[in-house]
């Protein structure tokens, strides 16, 4: 998790008035954190993922006038209007497809303090909501020695540029070979290109995202002027990063200039194309919240005024629903990333009410607990695996049809045989539940073509079929230069023998795998799995450089749980 460290005095500063230091250091944790050390005036404290919002003094500032203060409810901002202009290439489009940028005017002049904390800042948001810039890259430089127009284009490997905190230019292809930014995130961008960057109206190269900036706009002592650029594959991530980091300046007084970025009518941009993007928006989300939820998840007796309450505590602006006594409205910050489900408001509620106004009471019965029979049937399924040399991962459930399908040339389903569908996707890349298990390892071989190989992978976990019923699938691949058919079906078999299960093999057919060279295991007449070579389209498509085999069984119909016996746990 995240440790922010602040003095003190800079954060009343940004609070608008002293604070009572034993109170402070007593409630900061209430917002969801961990007090890691105190040292004079200086505080640390070690907050959750979730809340990227509060990786600054100025979040937690902000957050804190609501919670202790009375500046309760939504806080408001002012935006300049839109200066300037960013041309966005069609040839981004399938690299890294979406920016937005702004300018930043006003601030006090900065010192060295001031540009550390600033890149402390750049850094989390970029490990965290950014998930190691492959979903967001940040870019921030000093404004005095650029303009726009800007542009956001690509380039081959042999353009030349100086980059930051160097002196002499070199291309694009040797600073990803040699540079240690460029080796650390060289598998986020094609092998050969084209590479994307931000140049300004006379040329001069701003950024290579998700790299490294050039050293043109190196930020230096003295600056009040900044221009900031976020890069990504996906749009409201960028905007909710945007509006982060909006906030923190516009609390530090400076004035915001968004910066119109122009998109070109290409499918590659979605909704975006032919259209002019000015961010940041710091309109608030809009959510609605049962009271009779509330009670029933907390327990607390709150009425739906104190529900208000309580959300206005957070920083959210909240208000009785006129015709439905059961529902409030909700409005809240644009920075929140972390409010997904109705239950992060009642999370918020439970904050403001406060944690310590909760009771905990004891079972009035004592209660023994069993491993249930799908776990002891996971556990048998992980001993074989990790036996064989494989390593167990987890990825989530929620992905797209783009990484379900298009990536393995299958159909996209229709009708009642399509996948469960996620209402409100947060991101582009999170639409749909997972039908079959071997596209998301494969989205960890793809994250992982830098690292050594040979890599074995395994996930134990669960699908959604159509109809919305979880069921339980193993899958593994191995990405190895000698890896073939021969060896993935002596794993299948040693699985299967493991499992105490006898299943009969077939010649099978497949689009992600090689004809002749995939597999089909059975069991009493009904198909269980399937293993093989995965189809060398795929790998190229996926920038694998070395071959892949793969197999996948549906464990429910494997090994069903009433065949398994659960282990009793020890009162």
């Amino acid at each position: 998790m995240p440790v922010i460290g602040f003095r003190i005095p800079d954060f009343e500063s940004l609070y608008g008035a002293p604070v009572d230091r034993d109170r402070l250091l007593e409630e900061l944790p209430m917002l969801g954190g961990d007090l890691d050390r105190v040292s004079g005036d200086e505080v640390h404290i070690e907050y959750f993922p979730d809340r990227p919002d509060l990786v600054s003094v100025e979040g937690i500032a902000r957050a804190m006038r609501s919670f202790l203060g009375d500046e309760r409810g939504l806080h408001h901002y002012e935006l300049a209007a839109p200066e300037g202009t960013l041309e966005v290439d069609a040839g981004v489009g399938p690299v890294r497809p979406f920016i937005l940028a702004c300018h930043v005017r006003g601030l006090e002049p900065m010192d060295d303090a001031d540009i550390k904390r600033l890149m402390d800042l750049q850094e989390k948001l970029a490990f965290g909501i950014g998930r190691r810039r492959s979903r967001v890259a940040i870019g921030i430089h000093d404004a005095r020695d650029t303009a726009p127009p800007y542009r956001y284009h690509t380039v081959d490997g042999d353009h030349r540029f100086v980059p930051l905190a160097e002196t002499k230019e070199t291309t694009v292809r040797k600073l990803l070979a040699e540079n240690p930014k460029g080796k650390a995130y060289a598998h986020l961008l094609p092998k050969d290109g084209p590479f994307p960057v931000i140049t300004d109206k006379d040329g001069h190269l701003l950024s290579f995202p998700p790299v490294i900036n050039g050293a043109h706009t190196a930020l230096r002592a003295g600056t009040t002027d900044l221009l900031i650029d976020l890069t990504g594959p996906d749009l409201p991530t960028l905007r909710t990063t945007m509006a982060i980091l909006a906030a923190a300046f516009l609390d530090r007084g400076a004035t915001l200039t968004p910066v119109s970025c122009v998109y070109p009518d290409d499918a590659a941009f979605g909704a975006s194309a032919g259209k002019t993007l000015v961010e940041p928006d710091m309109e608030p989300y809009r959510g609605t919240l049962s009271v009779k939820e509330t009670e029933r998840v907390l327990g607390l007796g709150l009425d739906r005024m104190d529900i208000i309450h309580a959300l206005e505590r957070l920083g959210h602006s909240a208000t009785p629903c006129g015709k439905d006594p059961d529902e409030v409205h909700v409005l809240s910050p644009a920075w929140r990333a972390d409010l997904l489900h109705e239950w992060d408001y009642i999370e918020d509620v439970a904050k403001g009410h406060g944690y310590r106004d909760v009771e905990g009471t004891l079972p009035k019965e004592p209660a023994f607990g069993s491993t249930h029979p799908a776990e002891k049937r996971a556990r048998l399924v992980r001993t074989s695996l990790i036996g064989l040399g494989y390593l167990e991962t987890t990825s989530l459930t929620i992905t797209s049809e783009k990484a379900l399908f298009d990536r393995f040339d299958l159909p996209r389903p229709e009708g009642d045989e399509a996948p469960v569908r996620v209402v409100n996707p947060v991101t582009e890349d999170q639409t749909v539940m997972r039908t079959w298990m071997l596209p998301s390892l494969f989205g960890i071989l793809e994250a992982n073509r830098h690292r050594d190989y040979p890599q074995s992978l395994f996930e134990v976990g669960q699908v959604v079929d159509p109809s919305g019923h979880n069921g339980w699938h193993v899958a593994a691949v191995r990405a190895d230069a000698r890896a073939g058919f021969t060896q993935v079906k002596g794993v299948a078999e040693a699985l299967l023998r493991d499992l105490g299960v006898k299943a009969t093999v077939a010649e099978d057919d497949h689009p992600a795998f090689v004809p002749g060279r995939v597999a089909r295991w059975q069991v009493d007449g009904t198909t269980v799995g399937r293993c093989g070579e995965v189809h060398p389209r795929i790998l190229e498509r996926s920038e694998l450089r070395v071959p892949v085999v793969a197999l996948e069984f549906d464990l429910d119909r494997l090994l069903p749980v009433q065949t398994v016996e659960p282990v009793q746990q020890q009162a």
